[in-house]
């Protein structure tokens, strides 16, 4: 029998402390879940390359495909986040993409793969922003930066997972129970994302100090830029736009991924071509090579809430200069 908080506020309208556990748990576990199933298929590969005579580029198709379905479709599921039962999004995008999943699985030629990892594209899109904006009415201001922290670590975990035991559980009972492996227990984490009660929006955003909010808005245009995609919504991105720091860390983003993204899908058949390696030793050299970070995430917390932009700037140049001189 699964218990979850009840549905009581304090008089605040605030969600109580046992709530606030309760969302961050269920919403952690999806963060891992999400990145097992996007890294199970890198890891399995070889394997389905071999079955179902994948060519290089096809390959590459099917983790291209997953990234572009995902870009395309972030910000319109997030402008529903902005106006939907955020809950609900979650619950529906993490089932969506766990149906996706498993029935990889049952795949049998490129076309049945590759449209299961669209569909896998869409329903990872549609919960980070709901999950996002969720977390922020769960935790106070002050807390918001430590908390995401510790919700980053699940993304780094998830990408281990989905290696090592992706690898594994291929060597040891093939490809397809692999996808079974990671996509049946979102299912699970589906039903129990729906049980998160839903806290009113900017709860804890109506404090003395966010009235710095509202200094570049009126009452009307901050209705509208939470309403979705509309005039109110090009307004702020356009400001967004003309903010230097907003530009270089997107730019830092953009490069980090180029060389993360496609270090991380072709790693583990580059181990397996190269040294002759099992999909399951592949998938574990590759999973450590990601989780050796993950202590930066939580440690670096202080650190970074002072020290940002420089921080930001000096580590993704570091990443690309490394990612150069190790692979180039």
């Amino acid at each position: 029998m699964i218990v979850t908080p009840r549905s009581t506020r304090n008089a605040s309208g605030r969600p109580s402390r046992s709530q606030a556990r309760f969302a961050f748990i269920v919403l952690f576990a999806i963060n891992v879940l999400n990145y097992a199933d996007r890294y199970v298929l890198p890891a399995i590969l070889p394997k389905a390359q071999q079955d179902l005579g994948l060519t290089t580029i096809e390959e590459g198709l099917l983790g291209s495909s997953f990234l572009l379905v995902y870009g395309l479709t972030t910000l319109p599921l997030g402008a529903w986040a902005d106006r939907g039962v955020r809950k609900n999004i979650i619950s529906l995008c993490v089932g969506v993409w766990s149906m996706a999943t498993t029935l990889g699985g049952f795949s049998r030629n490129f076309w049945q793969l590759i449209s299961a990892r669209t569909v896998l594209g869409i329903g990872e899109a549609g919960y980070g922003p709901a999950s996002l904006s969720l977390l922020g009415d769960f935790f106070t201001k002050a807390q918001r930066g430590r908390v995401l922290s510790y919700w980053s670590v699940g993304n780094l975990v998830g990408a281990a997972i989905g290696f090592t035991l992706g690898g594994l559980v291929a060597d040891a009972f093939g490809w397809r129970w692999a996808f079974y492996m990671v996509g049946i227990p979102g299912l699970i984490a589906a039903y129990l994302a729906w049980r998160i009660p839903e806290p009113k929006r900017g709860v804890f955003d109506r404090e003395p100090d966010a009235v710095t909010v509202a200094e570049d808005y009126d009452v009307k245009e901050v209705e509208t830029v939470h309403s979705g995609i509309s005039k109110g919504f090009w307004t702020s991105a356009k400001k967004n736009l003309q903010v230097p720091t907003y530009l270089a860390v997107i730019g830092g983003l953009v490069f980090s991924f180029f060389t993360i993204g496609g270090t991380s899908f072709w790693l583990p058949t580059y181990l397996v071509k190269t040294f002759s390696l099992s999909v399951g030793k592949a998938g574990i050299i590759t999973g450590a090579v990601l989780a050796w970070r993950e202590p930066s995430l939580v440690v670096g917390w202080p650190i970074m809430s002072s020290f940002a932009v420089p921080m930001v700037a000096c580590s993704y140049a570091l990443l690309v200069f490394s990612s150069g001189r190790l692979w180039f």
